[in-house]
């Protein structure tokens, strides 16, 4: 299942990357998280674009993820350390 960026939350039909480019919008190091079922949940980012046409009309898009699961664990871990 796609989650919001907390891991929680099921992650809106209007808010996942696909379907924001398709609708034309240039997303931008979107994150989320991607929990399939029985395997352990990974943090990514997403980036995308429509793809048009000569006449400007979307005919497609194309959406890239990279996997930021470790680095987002580093950073909290280095948060953590500094509070103490």
């Amino acid at each position: 299942s796609l989650r919001c960026p907390d891991g929680a939350a099921p992650l809106p039909t209007a808010e996942i990357p696909l379907v924001r480019a398709f609708a034309g919008e240039d997303v931008r190091e979107a994150e989320l998280v991607i929990a399939p079922a029985g395997l352990p949940a990974r943090r990514v980012r997403a980036n995308g674009q429509a793809i048009r046409g000569p006449d400007g009309a979307v005919l497609g898009a194309v959406v890239a993820m990279r996997d930021v699961t470790e680095h987002a664990r580093a950073e909290a871990a280095l948060r953590a350390s500094e509070a103490r």
